[in-house]
């Protein structure tokens, strides 16, 4: 998809294009239409959805300003995650459910899920999750999230809803991945998404209050600068 998007920019903007290409928070999104009946995955999917992205991009291009501002700062957090909880008799079903992934018939998926999810806390001995929380910032204008994980929307919307920045752009997936970081109130509502998650419930709340920490920290530093 960023290859077709880099591809169909650069028919307008010119060869030069060089795309920067991030993921926002989708922890609890995808693509598929579940009103149509086509396949929505592979080369051609990736292909239709880098288009369209890049059509949204060149309705904006027009339009944009230049940074008031070249005055770069930069920041990061580790923050440690609670791991989830399981009763200890879950561990004896975890390990027969595991050595059965390979066979034939093998069990549930979401059996496998939280099997393998189970397993991988066991193995940490209680130790938690340390996940990165990074911001760089340009001036008072422009501020980047990075976020290890794959973080659920809202979370996004949070940091964004709490920056002082006027462009605030949260990036998952940024130096290493911790599986899927759900809302508080996810956790109750189960799914796929909560059942593989190894961070336990309020992970989520952590990695907000961290970046929107750094941004108000950012801030001050930049208005300061420019003063």
């Amino acid at each position: 998809m960023p290859y077709s998007l880099e591809q169909a920019m650069s028919k307008v903007v010119g060869p030069e294009c060089h795309l920067q290409y991030t993921t926002g928070c989708c922890g609890d999104v995808n693509h598929i239409d579940v009103r149509k009946s086509f396949s929505q995955k592979g080369h051609v999917e990736a292909a239709r959805i880098g288009t369209r992205l890049a059509g949204a991009v060149l309705r904006q291009w027009g339009g944009l300003a230049q940074s008031q501002s070249t005055r770069l700062h930069a920041s990061r957090a580790m923050v440690a995650l609670p791991l989830t909880q399981h009763a200890s008799d879950r561990i004896e079903w975890a390990s027969s459910i595991a050595a059965k992934a390979n066979d034939d018939k093998p069990p549930a998926f979401r059996e496998m899920v939280e099997a393998f999810r189970i397993l991988d806390v066991e193995a940490k001995k209680g130790e938690s999750i340390q996940a990165e929380v990074q911001v760089v910032s340009i001036g008072t204008e422009i501020a980047w999230v990075g976020l290890p994980g794959e973080i659920f929307v809202q979370l996004g919307i949070a940091i964004k809803d709490g920056s002082p920045f006027a462009t605030t752009t949260i990036n998952e997936l940024a130096n290493g991945s911790i599986g899927y970081v759900p809302t508080q109130q996810a956790y109750s509502q189960g799914n796929y998404e909560v059942l593989s998650a190894r961070c336990g419930q309020g992970s989520g709340e952590l990695l907000v209050a961290s970046a929107l920490e750094q941004l108000k920290a950012h801030f001050e530093v930049q208005r300061l600068k420019m003063d």
